[in-house]
């Protein structure tokens, strides 16, 4: 009978919350602490819930279903204005590789950005916390002025251990060519964002691609009056940029802020953009897991992140305290979503550069070289079986 009535009890409680949250259709907000709290109430209660035919196995399977919505991602108090740092430090702290990075190779010195991301990460798994000593290291006093989301993605990965930031960082390489083939100047170059610009389709009723952009960041371009050494003049040269080093986790940044000259300020460009869920590189393929949203505009916008756990593979929404789960309407499952506020684009690398695609698995007649002790045994079973038949 306790059970009974702790189940019913629980029931009520997340039915009334999921019915009367318009920011939670789908799913329920809940953490550890709310939980133990309904548990305690509970069992300190001596109040019955009303009888009903049947109601037993009724609320325990509908508890049983209800209790799969529950999550315990937790928020980040909003110190004034600082959500655009708060959506950056959610993406590091459910990137699993780099959240275990932190963890595993933190010293115990205090004035290290390292040191103050474990402290945060720790708190932020059991319950909201604030971001008061990350602000402290970071050198941002005025909690109420707004700022860019990725300067201060890109300030925490310069900050922390070469280790634990080295997921995020690839390596360019940028080389010009004269018109009769001499090499005029290679360059490499590390990142930690690319950045595309957003450039306005002609029809209104068309979109920006994001993969259209990132196939020009590439592309190569001619520019004129060059002058080459081994030519001894100027001419036509051929500029081209190609990535070297495949970061683990690949960020692009849509360059949505435009300084403006005849306003002298800084504009925001709304253009709806189209984002793949996946992006294919010439030697591996990438997988959307994070997005950094921005509304409004650069004064007076605010942040919010949209990222897809390593743990259940769904995504949620961390608006500063508040985390939830979108509409399923709002997920898309195709191979594009479009957006006017998409600001920043994390992918985390599904196939790596020694790994053979898809087309070359099926030259090598299905077996995957990297996982060939695996294929060869599962190979060997199916022929075992069709010898017993």
């Amino acid at each position: 009978m306790c059970a009974c009535i702790l189940l019913w009890r629980i029931f009520k409680y997340l039915e009334f919350e999921c019915c009367c949250s318009s920011n939670l259709k789908t799913k329920i907000r809940a953490n550890r602490r709310t939980k133990m709290k309904l548990w305690r109430e509970t069992m300190s209660s001596k109040e019955n819930p009303p009888k009903k035919k049947g109601c037993d196995k009724g609320i325990v399977e509908r508890f049983k279903m209800r209790l799969d919505l529950i999550f315990d991602y937790n928020g980040l108090v909003n110190q004034g204005a600082t959500c655009y740092l708060n959506s950056v430090l959610q993406v590091l702290f459910m990137t699993k590789d780099f959240r275990e990075a932190v963890e595993s190779h933190c010293g115990q010195d205090q004035k290290t950005a390292d040191f103050h991301l474990k402290s945060l990460f720790k708190a932020l798994k059991t319950s909201e916390t604030h971001t008061k000593d990350i602000l402290s290291i970071l050198g941002i006093g005025n909690v109420y002025e707004q700022r860019d989301a990725a300067e201060y993605f890109e300030n925490i990965l310069s900050m922390v251990n070469p280790y634990v930031s080295q997921i995020f960082k690839g390596h360019l390489r940028h080389t010009m060519r004269c018109s009769e083939g001499h090499v005029t100047s290679d360059e490499p170059g590390p990142f930690w964002t690319l950045p595309l610009s957003i450039e306005n389709p002609s029809d209104s009723n068309k979109t920006y691609s994001v993969r259209d952009g990132f196939e020009k960041f590439f592309k190569s371009s001619t520019v004129s009056e060059m002058y080459c050494d081994q030519c001894n003049e100027k001419s036509y040269s051929t500029i081209a940029c190609k990535m070297e080093h495949h970061p683990k986790i690949l960020t692009l940044l849509l360059k949505r802020f435009e300084f403006d000259y005849h306003s002298m300020s800084y504009t925001k460009n709304d253009c709806c953009v189209e984002v793949p869920h996946t992006l294919r590189t010439k030697n591996c393929d990438y997988e959307l897991y994070a997005v950094v949203d921005h509304v409004g505009s650069l004064r007076g916008g605010h942040y919010t992140a949209r990222i897809k756990s390593y743990d259940d593979h769904n995504w949620y929404v961390f608006d500063d305290s508040y985390v939830t789960q979108p509409n399923p309407q709002s997920i898309s499952h195709m191979n594009n979503e479009r957006s006017q506020s998409v600001y920043l684009l994390m992918y985390k690398k599904s196939r790596a550069p020694d790994q053979p695609g898809e087309e070359e698995i099926k030259k090598r007649g299905g077996i995957k070289v990297y996982g060939r002790g695996m294929e060869e045994n599962r190979r060997r079973i199916e022929e075992n079986k069709r010898g017993m038949e």
